[in-house]
Formats: C-alpha cells, structure tokens, sequence
C-alpha cells in the first residue's frame, strides 16, 4: 500500500484528533477538530484582514458581560459611546461608532435575573441600511441582521458576538464566527485594536500546528490528565465533558508511544456536544410541557428512550435528524416536535425530496422572483420555506438529495438566507430544520454522495426511531390504538382480533414497520366477514408461520418472492435504487411489489 499520510486519515475521522509532543506543542491538528474549534475557513461570506478604524459602525450583541467576550468592560464599550456603567454577567446589546463621540448610541441591557426575556435594538445607518441585533437566551442565540441577511450565532453559556461595518461604504468588514477565542477574536480585543484575520474564500485562518496547546485552547490548563500522561503516570483518561473555547466537548486522552515505549505525546480526542448541552438547557428553561407525546403508543425501552431525546429538542430550536427505516414513524416524531416546539402556532411544511424532480427543487424550494417568469409559472411563486416562514421545514428523505442541490441547501442553512429563482437579492429566513431518512449518510459520505459538512450541519440533534421488529412489545399497543380508526373509515363500528392473529402480528419481522403494519390491519378488516379477523383475513406472505398451516403453492410463491425483496433491501441497506440493482427490476415493477407486498414506497 506503500508510505500512508497518517494526517489524511485522520482528517476522514468525525471525532476532532489533536496530537501534542511532551511539551504540549501541537504536532497534529485534524480536520473535525479545525471545523469544531473553528480554525478551518469554511465561510462563503468574505472579508479580508485588518482592524477597527475610528468611524466603523459596530454592532454587538453580548448575554454576559466579561465572559466569552475578551473580558469586556465599561471602558471598552465608551469606544462606541456608551456612558452607562455595565455590570459584569449583564446582557447588552448596543449599535454604535467606534471612537465617534459625536454620534449617540443606540443601547439596550438587562440584568442576569431577566435571561429569558428576549432583548434587541435596531438603527438605519448612514447609507440606508437597516441592522437589528438581538439576544435571545431561549433561542441561544443572538442574531444580527444586515437587511435580510442573518450574520447570527448560535450560544452556549456565554457569547459577545459582533459584527462590524466599514464607516465610509457601510460594506461588511468584519463578522465573528465560530473559534473566534481561538482566533483571539473576542470583543474587547478588538476593540482595543487588535487585528482580525480575513474570512471567506481565499482567506485563510491561523495554522494551529507549531503552537502550544494552551495558546490556542487555554483551558486545557485545567485538565491535569494531559500532564499525567506526558510525564508516563497514566496512560489514557475520559471520556470527561467540558467547555473548550466556549464550546462543550467530549474530551478522552490517550499515551502516544514509540516502540520502546517510550512518551511520544499525548493523543487528545473530541466529540461534539455542544448541540445536546445546547438542548438540555433549552429544554430546562422551556415552560412547555409535551402531554402530545403521550399519544405514541408504546412502552418498550427503544421507544422511549428516543422519545424523551425528542421531547428535549422540541424544547430546543436546533436542526434535528431524524433516522430509520421506512414506516417507523419519523415524520410524525417530526410534527410531534414541532407541535410541542416554540413554533407551534407557526407553519410546519414538508418537502418529499423524492418525489420531486432535481431540476424542479430548486424552485420548489425558493420559489421565483415576483414578475421574474410568465407563462406557465405564476409572478412571485412562493417557495416551501417561504411557506414555512418562522415555523418549521421538513426535509422528508434527505439522503436522496443530488449533490448539486446539496450545496443550495448547505448555503441556505449556514446563512439563513436564500436566493429565489430569477433574482439576486438574497431573503433572510427563519426557519427551523428537520430532515430525515432511511439512508445510512455516513457511509454516504464515504462514497462521495452525501456533503460532509451538510452532514455535520443537520446532524446537530440525531434520534434514531427503532424498527418495529426491536419492539415487539408495543405491537398489541399499536393495534388497539389504530384499529377502532381503520373500522370506522370501514364502517365497522367494532372489530376485534382472534388470538392467533394477534400472536402472528407479534411474531412477524415488519421489515415495513408500522406503516406496513397498518396496511395489514385495513386489508383483514375491509376482507373480514364479520367483526373478528382471523388467520384467513391476513395476507398471504404472513401465513408462512408454522401456527397457520400448510400454504398452497401460489402462496408459498408470494412468500419467497416477499422474503427476497425484504432481504435485498437489508443488503442495500435500505437504499431503494440498490435494491432495485440486486433484484434486477425496473423502477416501475419494484414499487409496485413494495405495494404489493405492504413494504412501504
């Protein structure tokens, strides 16, 4: 295999690796961990290198004052005019100009006690443009908005977030980012007039690698571990959590050794938590409660364990993934999250990805510009999130998605604005993600179909739905909850199940989960002669149990033809078009055995 590049391997890992020599210099430094900490240059939104200059407008937006911020004070913020005493751990938000006493300040703050109560002020400039900064400390967030486009972030305890415009052109100059205390960004640095490294395309972040660790994350100070590694007491520690540049993280220490076994360095592995920390203190300040979920029918282990995780995003405002294989119920785990979100009373539009052709998705999507097209198309269409304006959108199938359209969709995510077709004016959206699918995207990634950093961007919040077949138990459950529903349609006003049906529904596979399980039910109840389904009400392919007796020979036909298609989609990893490939199908003659066969589509 000839000589490996041990870095670019360690760049294909998810988990953040950093390596350090016994002087706790970095001596690697991967690609996770410089997307985590923010030291890769992924932006789209470009502005070069340089400082404040007296004159440049400044907006900022801060929910405690003197943390994650460079340690601001009162003094800094006079630069800009504000002549109020702040108070350490205050919220402010503050619109001003930087060192132009002559221009008054537009200013807001609030004490620690009233956190939950959202906080903003907004001004037009000098050249027209309005901006808006806000805090909100449910959302975690504070947003700062250009006209339509959103240069937000996203917080976790503590953030001073701030954006700044040329004074002379009103052009962008500088925005913060993700990593900005890695960078050595933070507020009160340049405002004491620190230069700022440029963003976006062709720019390029500080090389971490050469550096000690602690300049970059100072409070790895904190973690002793690392020290009793490098001086050969211990040999691995963790996984601890805790907070690295403002950022929660995962954090497992390994000994690095040569083969004699002597210290090398030590090994540092990350793993993302930031997004469920985020969650849970969402969800504990929520005053929401979630009786809604209630209604899912069930109590085995699988079941609850991924319904708790999702009553906690439904207190949150994250991007949620949802996975599974079809029919285990994840658009309705979707509705139920937003149905108990902060967006209730908002729209909740979902977009089938599959259904719709590539070359129409775009405009599905973003819908046309008004007066931009005629004909067929109507004058301003709008587009789904559009419709979905302060609610939430539901990306149905994800893994579907063309890669072209992948980028689309990325760009729309990072910065919260989009294109409709036929203009240039961007449109800022605030809209909340769910996505889902039965894919598996990681190994889509592998194979080049599926965008990494799209990946990483909608996996913020993952909940993986069992499949009925892990959870036999909620069966008889299930049944009693959809049965009386399926009568009714039927015009039966009761009907019931034999006790050799109910033991067959237990003991099948599902590999169709609860839709098929569904399909079942209003087959037997519309084929039933009276009010009791029995064996003979069931389908075909489910009376190759031994409990049900011999099958005539178009049965057992049926049954082999079933159980070969179920084992193909296993083997395809429930990948449609590869089990469309290993049968030997067409498209058309697939879907209809899924049909056919209550397997889903």
């Amino acid at each position: 295999m000839g000589d490996l590049d041990t870095s670019l391997i360690l760049d294909m890992i998810e988990e953040g690796v950093i390596v350090v020599d016994t002087h706790q210099n970095i001596v690697l430094y991967n690609k996770s961990a410089r997307i985590f900490f923010g030291l890769e240059n992924i932006s789209s939104i470009h502005h070069p290198a340089g400082r404040i200059e007296p004159g440049d407008w400044v907006i900022l937006g801060d929910n405690c004052m003197g943390m994650d911020d460079g340690k601001l004070t009162s003094q800094d913020l006079q630069l800009l005019g504000v002549k109020e005493e702040v108070a350490p751990g205050e919220r402010i938000v503050v619109i001003g100009r930087y060192k132009t006493p002559e221009t008054v300040p537009v200013f807001a703050r609030t004490p620690a006690s009233q956190k939950l109560k959202p906080l903003s002020v907004e001004r037009t400039l000098d050249h027209g443009e309005t901006v808006k900064v806000s805090v909100d400390e449910f959302r975690r967030r504070v947003d700062i908005t250009l006209g339509s486009q959103d240069l937000g972030m996203d917080l976790f305890y503590s953030i001073g977030h701030m954006v700044v415009l040329d004074g002379k052109t009103g052009q962008l100059k500088f925005y913060q980012a993700r990593g900005f205390t890695a960078r050595s960004e933070e507020a009160a640095a340049l405002l004491r007039g620190k230069p700022f490294v440029g963003k976006g395309p062709g720019e390029h972040y500080p090389e971490p690698v050469g550096h000690a660790m602690t300049d970059i994350h100072p409070e790895i100070r904190q973690v002793k571990s690392m020290e009793h590694i490098l001086a050969g007491r211990i040999e691995h520690s963790g996984p601890e959590e805790m907070p690295i540049n403002g950022l929660w993280v995962s954090l497992s220490m390994q000994a690095m050794k040569d083969r004699a076994g002597r210290i090398l360095g030590c090994v540092l592995m990350f793993k993302d938590m930031t997004a469920i920390k985020r969650t849970e203190l969402q969800a504990s300040a929520s005053k929401y409660k979630f009786p809604a979920f209630e209604k899912v029918q069930g109590t085995s282990a699988a079941l609850l364990s991924v319904l708790n995780l999702a009553q906690r995003a439904a207190g949150s405002d994250s991007t949620v993934l949802l996975l599974g294989e079809s029919g285990t119920g994840k658009s309705m785990v979707a509705k139920l999250i937003h149905a108990c979100s902060p967006r209730k009373d908002m729209p909740f539009v979902t977009v089938n990805l599959p259904a719709i052709p590539g070359e129409l998705l775009v405009s599905e999507l973003f819908g046309y510009e008004e007066g931009a097209f005629t004909g067929a198309r109507r004058h301003g269409q709008k587009g789904k999130i559009s419709l979905a304006e302060g609610g939430t959108l539901f990306l149905d199938e994800i893994g579907e998605m063309a890669l072209d359209l992948q980028s689309k969709l990325l760009h729309f995510i990072q910065e919260r604005t989009y294109f409709p077709v036929g203009s240039n004016k961007p449109v800022h959206s605030n809209v909340r993600i769910i996505a889902a699918t039965n894919q598996n995207l990681e190994e889509a990634v592998a194979k080049g179909k599926f965008r990494l950093d799209l990946y990483y961007r909608l996996n913020v919040i993952s909940l993986t739905l069992p499949p009925l077949r892990e959870r036999r138990e909620d069966i008889e459950d299930i049944v009693r909850d959809i049965l009386p529903e399926i009568a009714g349609t039927a015009g039966k006003r009761h009907v019931d199940l034999s006790h050799q049906v109910v033991e067959l529904l237990k003991a099948h596979s599902w590999p169709g989960n609860v839709r098929e399980l569904r399909n079942v039910l209003e087959r037997a109840i519309n084929v039933c002669e009276g009010n009791l389904i029995t064996t003979q009400d069931l389908p075909a392919y489910m009376k190759s149990n031994p409990m049900v007796g011999n099958l005539n020979l178009k049965e057992a036909l049926a049954q082999a033809e079933r159980s070969t298609i179920v084992r193909a989609i296993e083997e395809a990893d429930n990948h449609r078009g590869k089990a469309m490939k290993l049968l030997g199908l067409g498209r058309t003659a697939f879907y209809k055995k899924l049909k056919e066969y209550d397997l889903g589509s």
